[in-house]
């Protein structure tokens, strides 16, 4: 015995299903599309951001060790003979100029880290 309805339920079923598909098929479409439009939206924005703010940041800092540097250079070598604390100072800051310099702003200029060194000589 057949259930009533089985030749006329299969018929309507595939219908309201590819109904649902094609809305599912749409949602996904979209998404897929959101989600594109997002992530090239967040790289750029995060690229941007990088570019007007924290390079100009980078940019600062080096100067201003730089002029750290160049103001520590103007102390007479006396006066790091006599004070530990200033020859603890300048080798840390000669140490740390050796180990990370920048592609960004660079190191110190070529005449300052001569200076540098005929100081830490005469130490």
């Amino acid at each position: 015995m057949e259930p009533s309805g089985f030749q006329y339920l299969p018929r309507g079923s595939f219908f309201v299903a590819s109904r649902y598909q094609q809305a599912a098929i749409g949602y996904v479409d979209t998404f897929i599309l959101f989600q594109g439009s997002f992530c090239g939206c967040f790289v750029l924005l995060c690229c941007t951001w990088m570019l007007a703010y924290f390079v100009p940041q980078i940019y600062g800092e080096n100067r201003d060790i730089r002029q750290q540097r160049a103001i520590l250079l103007l102390l007479p070598p006396q006066l790091f003979r006599s004070s530990p604390a200033l020859k603890s100072l300048l080798a840390s800051i000669m140490q740390n100029s050796g180990s990370s310099s920048s592609s960004v702003g660079g190191g110190a200029d070529a005449g300052a880290s001569g200076r540098e060194t005929v100081n830490s000589r005469r130490l």
